[in-house]
């Protein structure tokens, strides 16, 4: 038995017989929920009879409006077969003041439910879940609730003739959105310090991808697989490259006339405007989206421990380092008519540089 087969059947169901090329049979489904170990039986409205009081209470697992039926914020269209309902829907809040409303709060199973739908796709809320994961979860609970959504199993009750379009529309679909939010994690979202426990988490997740979900045929098994290999090599594959689409030529520099002996004033506003705008422009395309989370540029930093926003820094240093710069020039020159030309000079480069960066954020 291989190690991805060990994986595989240590996350499937604890009642089910182990066999990855056997399709299901209707005596295997023996769960309500569909990929929730020993889960507690629910009511007519699929909430779990055992709720949490204090969970309802702090609106995580709200009660359902049945004046309006279950769940009717966030549920599928109405019509819906009962066997392509969402199961966790009762565990996460939606903020109703929005048109449509969004999704506001919700338990872990809740949310990664939500993350992989089969019924529709929410881009913004996936990018918001995958960038902030790690508030709310680690990475080792996320992977394996999400290994747990793909072994999906029909729900209790199902009938022969009703398994084919539960297989078709919610199991195959749901399967697809793991692959996918696996792909677009390990890709864009992986904030993982490069240790052991990483190290081990991302092998784990290739011998998933490569001994289950090949197995099963859901696409996207290939690309997954890359990702992750680049991860286990130390490759940052969320770095995004500045790349130059202007059609024209760059214009040509503006140079002093005398290049040995290079003046402050000699140096043309414009030019001096220019290499500013390119200096902080490269800068600021390092910055990655997580380093802009919680402040996480004021926090300090052990150590033995990586700096989790060192680009945001590094544009915060050259930003105080030029503010410093300007006030030297000018407070260096004794006498007040010299002070005046200075002031004057960086009065140039700023308006100069304020129109350039006006073009620069100018609406296509």
């Amino acid at each position: 038995m291989t190690d991805g087969e060990v994986y595989e059947k240590a996350h499937l169901r604890l009642d089910a017989p182990y066999d990855a090329s056997r399709r299901p049979q209707l005596g295997d489904i023996g769960q309500s929920h569909s990929y929730t170990i020993g889960a507690a039986p629910q009511d007519k409205y699929r909430r779990p009879i055992n709720a949490d009081k204090a969970l309802q209470f702090f609106g995580q697992v709200p009660p359902p409006d049945v004046s309006q039926g279950p769940a009717s914020v966030g549920a599928p269209p109405e019509g819906t077969p009962w066997f392509l309902q969402l199961d966790h829907l009762l565990e996460v809040t939606y903020e109703t003041k929005f048109d449509p409303p969004q999704l506001k709060s919700g338990t872990l199973r809740g949310l990664v439910e939500q993350l992989t739908r089969h019924d529709r796709l929410d881009a913004s809320f996936n990018g918001t879940f995958l960038l902030t994961y790690r508030s709310f979860t680690t990475a080792a609970d996320l992977f394996e609730l999400l290994v747990r959504r793909f072994n999906i199993q029909p729900p209790q009750g199902l009938s022969a003739e009703d398994y084919p379009t539960w297989e078709e529309r919610k199991q195959r679909l749901v399967r697809f959105r793991v692959v996918n939010i696996l792909k677009n994690w390990f890709e864009s979202y992986w904030m993982e310090e490069n240790n052991e426990a990483s190290q081990r988490l991302l092998e784990r997740a290739f011998a998933f991808a490569k001994n289950t979900i090949a197995n099963t045929k859901t696409p996207g098994s290939g690309p997954l697989m890359t990702a992750i290999d680049l991860r286990l090599k130390g490759q940052d594959t969320s770095a995004k490259r500045l790349v130059l689409t202007l059609t024209n030529l760059a214009p040509a520099p503006i140079l002093p006339k005398n290049m040995k002996k290079l003046k402050f004033l000699d140096i043309d506003a414009k030019e001096f405007a220019r290499q500013l705008t390119i200096i902080e422009s490269r800068l600021y395309g390092k910055i990655k989206s997580t380093e802009c989370l919680d402040k996480t540029w004021q926090r300090k930093v052990k150590a033995d421990a990586p700096d989790p926003a060192p680009n945001v820094k590094s544009v915060i240093l050259h930003s105080n380092q030029l503010t410093n710069w300007v006030a030297e020039m000018i407070l260096q020159q004794a006498e007040v008519k010299k002070r005046v030309i200075v002031i004057k000079h960086f009065v140039t480069i700023a308006d100069v540089r304020t129109f350039q960066l006006s073009l620069s954020y100018e609406p296509c």
